[in-house]
């Protein structure tokens, strides 16, 4: 009953965020329109819990949160400032989440917000931050749409063919330069990492396969399906199924030429990535219980024609997670090593990684780096919300394979209710401190009262 309640308060909210959003969309002063934007996304990824907050999300969409948007994004004239662009490409990220998988309009949603946000990250004049937020708007859309089911007319999912023009445009402003201006750093960075959670939803084969030996002569992609399985779609162009390796130059080049921690980090999630779905293409005939098995299985990089590569690049990674010197400041040297060592585990040793998510219904452990992944991607979309969501939302315990009868199974307290039930500020602590205080005041009172008689005890 009180978690009905919990729900039914969070509904109300939602409401109020939409409804004032909507109301301040209309303003002339860009800072109410931001401020709208702000409760939008706040209602969005905090109170949007439950099939009711689905529900209202998919009612509120076409009517509401996308016009206010797009109008956000896409007002004429020069009349939305970046802070206000930003926080809709932000909106329309975390509305992607809310849609979720099973929903018929997750092919519109995904047409209808591809051809505005591709424009922005095309722009090379806007915003650095808005043409991130953009990439990772569309990306997230793209990755969330790929569950949906198949299309009844073609057979085929609708959303596969944006997934690739994304990654496309994903390998184009990732290079160090992009329609003849030198790209950001910052910019870069964000197109690698929307890569690797597109290259999640990628079967082994396409990341990392060589196409020599294993490609199909009818030039077959290959899609990873719910179950991890491989799924065979027909297609034309046999560069999607080596798609991964055919990355690597680029991917050693930024290793090598960059002093950007942000950049090197989302690079080396990418190698990562690829190496591991090269050694699962080995596992998967024969499995290997230890590390030895698994480096020299059929999934090794030796003998291949990427061998030189992958060479230079774990010498590369190795370097980068013992790379000291006064260039760095401590804090980035730190980061670096911890990041770089993990990439190494996996990619010189061929170690898989482990992230254990703690929440009040216990914990979750991922084991590979698609799901590492991706819960980083997902993670920095929703901020606070992010627990919230993974309690409720279908479409992310599906992500992560995770139980919501786990996942709701309150055990202990969280920090903010310890706070107001535990802390000595808690509304609890005070009116004990007055109870206190007034029973006190009441024994001293009885104890002295003799004092204010007129002298009869006397």
């Amino acid at each position: 009953q009180q978690q009905q309640q919990q729900l039914q308060n969070n509904h109300v909210k939602l409401i109020q965020c939409i409804n004032m959003a909507t109301s301040l969309s209309t303003e002339k002063r860009s800072s109410l329109r931001e401020k709208g934007l702000k409760y939008l996304f706040r209602g969005i990824t905090q109170y949007a819990t439950g099939e009711m907050g689905q529900e209202t999300i998919q009612s509120k969409l076409h009517s509401d949160i996308l016009p206010i948007c797009l109008a956000g994004l896409l007002r004429g004239g020069g009349g939305s400032t970046p802070a206000e662009q930003y926080a809709s490409c932000r909106i329309l990220e975390a509305a992607s989440i809310l849609l979720g998988y099973d929903n018929h309009q997750d092919d519109e949603y995904v047409r209808a917000i591809h051809g505005p946000l591709v424009r922005v990250v095309k722009v090379v004049h806007r915003a650095v931050q808005v043409r991130r937020a953009a990439l990772r708007a569309l990306a997230m859309a793209c990755f969330i749409g790929s569950w949906s089911s198949t299309s009844e007319a073609s057979g085929e999912s609708i959303v596969l063919d944006e997934l690739e023009c994304v990654m496309d445009l994903c390998e184009e402003v990732g290079k160090e330069e992009f329609r003849g201006e030198k790209v950001d750093s910052r910019l870069r960075a964000t197109a690698w990492e929307c890569w690797a959670l597109l290259g999640t939803l990628l079967g082994d084969v396409c990341l990392a396969a060589d196409g020599d030996g294993d490609e199909d002569e009818e030039g077959e992609e290959y899609y990873e399906d719910d179950d991890g399985e491989e799924d065979v779609t027909s297609g034309s162009r046999s560069r999607r199924r080596r798609r991964g390796v055919m990355v690597l130059p680029v991917l050693s080049e930024c290793l090598d030429s960059t002093k950007d921690l942000e950049l090197r980090c989302a690079v080396g999630g990418c190698l990562a990535l690829i190496h591991e779905a090269r050694l699962n293409l080995g596992m998967k005939m024969a499995d290997g219980d230890n590390a030895s098995d698994r480096r020299y299985g059929k999934g090794s990089w030796d003998g291949s024609e990427w061998e030189v590569t992958m060479d230079e690049i774990k010498q590369r990674v190795a370097e980068l997670s013992v790379e000291s010197g006064k260039h760095m400041s401590k804090k980035i040297k730190k980061d670096q090593r911890a990041s770089f060592r993990e990439f190494m585990s996996t990619i010189v040793d061929d170690e898989s990684p482990c992230e254990v998510v703690t929440f009040r219904g216990g914990q979750l452990t991922l084991n590979t780096w698609r799901e590492i992944i991706q819960l980083n991607f997902i993670r920095l979309c929703l901020q606070t919300g992010f627990q919230i969501q993974l309690m409720t939302n279908e479409t992310l315990q599906m992500v992560f394979g995770a139980d919501a009868s786990v996942l709701n199974t309150i055990t202990q307290l969280s920090q903010l209710e310890k706070r107001h039930t535990q802390s000595k500020t808690s509304e609890a602590s005070k009116q004990a401190y007055n109870d206190r205080n007034k029973s006190r005041k009441s024994k001293m009172r009885a104890k002295y009262s003799f004092l204010e008689a007129d002298g009869d005890g006397f």
